[in-house]
C-alpha cells in the first residue's frame, strides 16, 4: 500500500516548481515553454524510475538516487528563488491572449524595403 505522505511530498515539490516558473515571467508563451520543459524532465525521470525497476536495481540504490537528486535540486532551486524579483506590471511587458489573437488576425503590412512579389523561377 502506498503511503499518503508520498503524494503530499510530491505535491509540495510540484507546487514549488510551478510557483518558481510562474514567478520568473509573466509572458504566457514563456510559461508554456517552462511547463513543457518541466513535464519533459518529469517524464524522463519516470522513465528512468521504471527502467531501474525493470533491471531489478536494489531498492537502496533507487532510494539513494532519488535523495541525491533531491539534495542537489533544492540548493539549485534556492539560487533561482533568490533571484526572483517582485512583479511590477507597470514596467514589464505582458502579452494577453486576446491581444495576440487580434494581432494575428490583422492584415500584414509590408515593411519598408521588402517586396511582396514572389520570385519567378
Amino acid at each position: 500500500m502506498t503511503d499518503p505522505t508520498d503524494y503530499f511530498g510530491d505535491a509540495c515539490y510540484q507546487a514549488l516548481a510551478y510557483w518558481i516558473m510562474a514567478a520568473l515571467t509573466n509572458d504566457p508563451f514563456t510559461l508554456a515553454r517552462f511547463a513543457g520543459l518541466y513535464k519533459a524532465v518529469q517524464s524522463a525521470g519516470g522513465a528512468g524510475s521504471f527502467g531501474m525497476d525493470a533491471t531489478s536495481t536494489p531498492y537502496l540504490n533507487e532510494l539513494l538516487a532519488s535523495w541525491i537528486m533531491m539534495l542537489v535540486s533544492f540548493p539549485l532551486a534556492g539560487l533561482v528563488v533568490y533571484t526572483i524579483k517582485e512583479t511590477n506590471y507597470d514596467t514589464e511587458h505582458v502579452d494577453y491572449a486576446d491581444d495576440v489573437r487580434k494581432d494575428s488576425e490583422a492584415p500584414r503590412q509590408p515593411t519598408s524595403g521588402s517586396s511582396d512579389k514572389v520570385a519567378s523561377e
